[in-house]
């Protein structure tokens, strides 16, 4: 394997800022000090680092089931599963606290007709807990898989040890988990959890007077998810926009969020009733288990706790690994059966099955009782931090928006304060309840949430409460034997005869109901909390002199308006994604009509999804062949969702300045499916990358990690680079490559408006009319239809939201699709004369690298500058990352001759069986993978390669210089002699880039193979 000095990644200039900066990124992006707000104040707990995943190579899950982008595999159905009518959640909604986390629509399914905010009311505050996103086990948690790892291993060093059957993996399996961290998973739990948060809630952050105080533990993971969290929902500039308050977790620390040391009974195995409970269950579901597996296993005797330890393997090697062969060996009932121990140990010692469980809670719940009132804290005191509570400068009561963030087991505890009673059911260890309302896998999974959202009515001021995105229908610091006596679990989270239990409001409504503020009464322990003065530390990048990441050349940027989807929303919060994307089709013209029939016909503006329509051929093909090992890849992936480019000027724009003018003077009249046009205004920025789009980015990059991290083992603890390609007139950028290519800008070669022009009458006109008798103030053309369509995505990528997605039929969003398909196609693809000579330049640094030979000519667009460096160009990486535009990559799939996609498009009429299609071609965050394998092929050792886009195998054929194979592998040194060889001399460069029209050639409109055709050049 390679072992390089550092890693490169290369992007072009106009770098993605997203959110609402419209100044150059800082040098150092997620790192700020502040005297008040120390972030490092110690007690992060142990950690260890884990091994790095490599599930590209190893994922051999045989399943016909799509694999849908995700980054680690979650298509695992348990052994069985037809004769069990099994899926997939029958695992991984069945792995209790260690699931990952999913919204938990079942929970509540009679109150989502109830998720929109009522008539006449609006959300005035809203308040977060979070847990804590996916980590690798803890110290606890360890001594099961982590023991049963080190049992096998000894069991190995006798060389007795066989395995068969379902557990024959165990011969190669090893325990490589770290100790304790967030591993990347739950670093897109948070991230993604703080986008959607923005798009939710974002604007009640323009009813803020100071910054929010946000408030987290002190163990590694707690800070990593606060951190990831404020990333998404601020941005870059987090650090900046926030206090971050880290409490300690200490011992004989007080801490709301961690308030184990303020009540001494909560730590006492006698008051501890899930692990009795807990143990009891299990001893009447794993013997049966042990008893089926131990055939397949030689040298080893299983126990309970063994198989306890296999189970939770699924859980932490999935959401560490990405991948984990142990998610396959148990069945439906098994699966059940395990979530029920988990239910019972966490009811038994934090929830209402405990006699501490309200105890351990009450603490912040007396806290969010005095932020309602928005007074300053003055008791009733349990498990606070006086020197904390009693400074407004730490504990705030006047902000729009508070987030904390906790454990399961805390989190746990605070709904039995809160006494949220529809969890409050006995569990039977015994006997498990099928109908039962608390699963620990949809309370508290990883990056768990409990929300409340205060909304001011005309009549009053209520509560709306969710847990896990699902609509809420809505114990004494004594002695033990003195006090009370407590003999086994109890009902309602305090033991029977306790006297001075806190009292919390019961709910009235189904859908609402009024927070009770009568004072809550228990007495515990606060104690003084001190903090280092130490830096947050950078979470995002790196600032070098040699690779400097604010060169300028941002380009025109401005921000948009802050969205409020909780409030405006009417379809309820979209539980899929941070954005609206539920909207269907208009009409009932085709029965048969999703909502991908919209989203997946949006061009080069559909959301990113892996396009396993493209070529279902190579479906069975996805795996790398068990002969091949990975051994390098090359990435090239296209930026996630953005603002229009002249989203003030022209376009979608365009029609909002109509709309508003209009308004203005009182002349607007809208009716019918128009009428929201009387309270709209346009309010989006300018090239900025927006939440969504960062959401695409960072999922990208947490599935490539769990996909190719292995490649970099050699590679721990060196530095990565960021290098910024200049993106400017007369710059050469092989990421931005019209610079250089003088004809690729110029109108008379651009032929995508030119067949868009033709095809808009044709497909514009039907909506047109019917839009028209909903709006009588204007005469709509049909520019401004096609850009109330635009409206659609860029105002959901926005602001979350678009009232224009309801506004069109299926076949009309097809047709849509095929505009965009023209416009791309005729401007960069193999209908454009000047395609080729766009993407050539990347193919040749391709082609250098799979060669590992620097690239000496002949020159494109490569800056010699940086080519000639090897500190700049490094031929050595086992991984590599260019980021680009969707036109350059349309431009570089032409030069690279993929003629899967080499279609005529003829702008009268759609052609239905095309391949070219850019929601399936370029969507937001397209990604190109080469996958370059040593491989055994009957003894034939080689090198080959295999390309992906957008996750699916291409098949790789003669046309670009490899021998047809079913499978799509090409050898590595067919594939770059034949880049070398044909690439640059079938696009004609400096011909097509700088020759003259009528001159030496002569234009006679759009081509068919991405150059100018032989009989058009002039001798």
């Amino acid at each position: 394997m390679v072992r390089p000095a550092a890693l490169l990644f290369g992007a072009a200039a106009p770098a993605s800022i997203y959110y609402t900066a419209t100044h150059p990124a800082p040098a150092t992006p997620a790192s700020h000090y502040d005297r008040a707000f120390p972030t490092n104040v110690g007690y992060r707990g142990s950690v260890e680092s884990g091994a790095r995943p490599f599930r590209a190579q190893v994922d051999h899950i045989n399943t016909t089931e799509e694999d849908r982008g995700a980054a680690i595999e979650l298509r695992w159905v348990p052994k069985d599963a037809v004769k069990d009518n099994a899926t997939s959640d029958d695992i991984f909604r069945n792995l209790g606290t260690s699931s990952p986390y999913r919204p938990a629509l079942d929970l509540f399914p009679e109150t989502i007709p109830y998720q929109t905010i009522p008539p006449k009311c609006e959300i005035e505050q809203v308040h977060f807990l979070y847990r804590h996103g996916a980590r690798y086990p803890t110290s606890e948690s360890k001594r099961g898989p982590g023991k049963f790892g080190a049992r096998l291993a000894q069991a190995k060093a006798t060389n007795r040890f066989y395995a068969s059957g379902d557990l024959s993996f165990l011969n190669d399996w090893e325990y490589s988990l770290g100790l304790a961290k967030l591993v990347n998973q739950g670093a897109q739990d948070m991230f993604v959890a703080g986008s959607h948060a923005f798009y939710q809630y974002g604007a009640l952050l323009d009813q803020a007077t100071h910054k929010p105080v946000i408030r987290t533990s002190s163990q590694s993971r707690m800070l990593d998810s606060a951190r990831y969290w404020t990333l998404g929902f601020f941005g870059w500039d987090a650090p900046k926009s926030v206090h971050m308050e880290i409490l300690n977790e200490a011992k004989h620390m007080n801490s709301t969020l961690s308030p184990k040391y303020a009540c001494k009974n909560a730590r006492k195995k006698r008051f501890k009733m899930g692990h009795k409970i807990s143990a009891e269950w299990n001893e009447l579901f794993l013997p049966a288990v042990a008893h089926r597996l131990q055939p397949m296993i030689r040298g080893l005797n299983l126990t309970n706790e063994d198989i306890l330890s296999m189970m939770s393997a699924c859980a932490y090697e999935t959401v560490g690994l990405g991948y984990s062969d142990f998610c396959r060996v148990f069945t439906k009932s098994e699966w059940h059966n395990f979530e029920y121990s988990i239910d019972l140990e966490f009811q038994g010692n934090h929830g209402f099955m405990s006699p501490t469980g309200k105890a351990q809670g009450i603490g912040w719940v007396t806290e969010l009782q005095h932020r309602l009132r928005r007074k300053p804290f003055n008791g009733p005191w349990s498990s606070q931090n006086t020197t904390v509570n009693t400074d407004t400068t730490y504990f705030p009561v006047d902000q729009p928006i508070y987030v904390d963030f906790t454990h399961d087991t805390v989190l746990t505890g605070i709904l039995t304060a809160l006494n949220l009673t529809q969890f409050s059911e006995f569990l039977d260890p015994q006997q498990a309840n099928p109908r039962r309302k608390y699963r620990a896998s949809h309370v508290t999974p990883f990056a768990a949430r409990l929300i409340l959202e205060v909304i001011a009515c005309e009549d009053d001021t209520w509560i709306q409460t969710a847990y896990d995105e699902s609509m809420y229908d809505v114990s004494c610091f004594g002695k033990n034997g003195t006090d009370f006596v407590v003999q086994g679990p109890v009902r309602w989270g305090v033991p029977s005869t306790c006297t001075n239990a806190p009292h919390v409001p019961t709910v009235p409504t189904p859908i609402m109901y009024m927070f009770g503020l009568e004072p809550l009464t228990v007495l515990l322990l606060a104690t003084y909390a001190h903090a280092d003065k130490v830096y947050w530390g950078n979470v995002t990048g790196t600032s070098e002199k040699l690779f400097p990441t604010d060169i300028g050349f941002y380009g025109e940027q401005v921000p948009g308006g802050s969205p409020f989807n909780a409030m405006v929303d009417h379809l309820g919060s979209d539980h899929r994604s941070s954005v609206e994307m539920r909207w269907e089709p208009k009409g009932e013209d085709d029965s048969r009509a999703s909502w991908k029939d919209l989203w997946y016909n949006l061009g080069d503006m559909s959301p990113y999804h892996p396009s396993t329509d493209l070529f279902p051929e190579m479906a069975e093909y996805s795996t790398v062949p068990k002969q091949c090992s990975i051994k390098q890849v090359h990435i090239l992936h296209r930026h996630g969702a953005k603002y229009p480019d002249k989203g003030h000027k022209s376009g979608p724009g365009n029609f909002g300045k109509k709309i508003k003018k209009q308004r203005k003077k009182g002349e607007l009249k809208v009716s019918g499916e128009l009428s929201f046009l009387n309270d709209w205004d346009y309010e989006l920025g300018q090239k900025i990358l927006t939440h969504y789009g960062s959401d695409q980015m960072f999922s990208s990059g947490v599935k490539h990690y769990y996909d190719y991290a292995k490649l970099l083992d050699d590679f721990k603890g060196k530095p990565y680079h960021l290098e910024v390609l200049t993106e400017e007139d007369y710059q050469n950028n092989t990421l931005a490559s019209k610079n250089a290519c003088r004809n690729a800008d110029n109108d008379d070669f651009m032929y995508g408006e030119y067949l868009s022009s033709q095809w808009q009458p044709i497909y514009l006109e039907a909506p047109r009319k019917r839009l028209q008798k909903s709006i009588s103030s204007l005469n709509l053309t049909h520019t401004d239809v096609y850009n109330m369509m635009l409206n659609c995505p860029y105002l959901t990528y926005g602001i979350g939201f678009s009232d224009f997605c309801n506004l069109f039929t299926a076949e009309e969003w097809r047709n849509f699709e095929y505009d965009q398909d023209l416009q791309t196609y005729g401007d960069h693809g193999f209908m454009n004369p000047t395609a080729r000579a766009q993407g050539v330049p990347y193919v040749q640094e391709l082609a250098a690298r799979l060669l590992q030979k620097k690239f000496t000519g002949p020159v494109t667009a490569q800056n010699m500058t940086l080519e000639l460096n090897s500190t700049y160009t490094p031929m050595d990486q086992p991984l590599y990352a260019d980021f680009s535009h969707h036109s350059v990559i349309t431009g570089i799939m032409t030069a690279l001759n993929l003629t899967q996609f080499k279609d005529w498009l003829d702008p009268t009429k759609p052609n239905p069986h095309r391949k070219y299609r850019t929601s399936q071609v370029s969507p937001l965050a397209l990604r190109m993978v080469w996958e370059v394998m040593d491989c055994d092929m009957n003894g034939d050792k080689e090198d080959y390669l295999r390309l992906k886009l957008n996750d699916v195998v291409y098949p790789l054929d003669e046309s670009n210089g490899c021998q047809k194979r079913k499978d799509g592998l090409c050898k590595v040194s067919d594939y770059a002699n034949f880049l070398v060889n044909h690439a640059y001399k079938a696009s004609k460069f400096d011909l097509v880039c700088f020759g003259k029209n009528q001159t030496d050639f002569t234009l006679t409109g759009p081509v068919t193979d991405g150059v100018i055709p032989d009989k058009d050049i002039h001798a």
